[in-house]
């Protein structure tokens, strides 16, 4: 679609949504329709602010539920991360041992 056509879309879309405002606005007819659709528009609105709580609430959880996650495996890490330090050292000490006990054995001296 080009520019021209763009422009003839605006202008009608303007025209129209003016049409219906003013419709709504003036006449007798369309002050009744007001009449009749404010409660049903405030109930929609009252059901969307609703549903926009229910949206934040869940919203809330899910990161809370998130962060506890995170938190969670943070620890797991810290004690793999412990536990296998410790496993290092008790292997290296082991290790140490049997290296003298096998310098002992041959030598008699340590290296």
């Amino acid at each position: 679609m080009d520019d021209r056509g763009r422009i003839a879309m605006a202008i009608g879309l303007g025209a129209l949504v003016g049409g219906v405002a003013g419709y709504f606005l003036l006449t007798e007819r369309g002050r009744q329709m007001r009449d009749e659709l404010e409660p049903r528009l405030n109930e929609v609105l009252g059901e969307v602010d609703k549903l926009r709580q229910t949206f934040e609430s869940t919203r809330t959880a899910v990161a809370e539920g998130w962060r506890s996650f995170n938190q969670l495996m943070e620890q797991q890490k810290s004690s793999a991360q412990s536990a296998a330090q410790s496993a290092q050292s008790a292997a290296q000490s082991a290790g140490q041992k049997a290296g003298d006990i096998w310098s002992k054995d041959l030598g008699g001296q340590p290296h």
